[in-house]
């Protein structure tokens, strides 16, 4: 059986967000009603970044008041 790839850009991601969550004090569910979508939804998209959708994206980037730089490196 093949291995699964591992995106660097969603493991990056997944370290961004775990951080946050740290920070702030929320949690995942937390994280999840804030973004207006299931919880399911979420662990879904932090397993793969591609999976969230803009309007998501753009929610997340300002719920974790991520500067121009951290965006980058997850559009790279």
């Amino acid at each position: 059986m093949a291995k699964k790839k591992i995106d660097r850009r969603t493991v990056e991601f997944k370290i961004m967000v775990t951080a946050y969550l740290y920070r702030s004090g929320y949690n995942k569910s937390e994280l999840a009603e804030k973004l207006q979508i299931s919880q399911s939804s979420l662990y879904n998209k932090l397993n793969n970044i591609d999976r969230f959708t803009l309007w998501e994206f753009r929610r997340l980037i300002q719920i974790m008041q991520l500067d121009e730089k951290q965006i980058m490196c997850l559009c790279a």
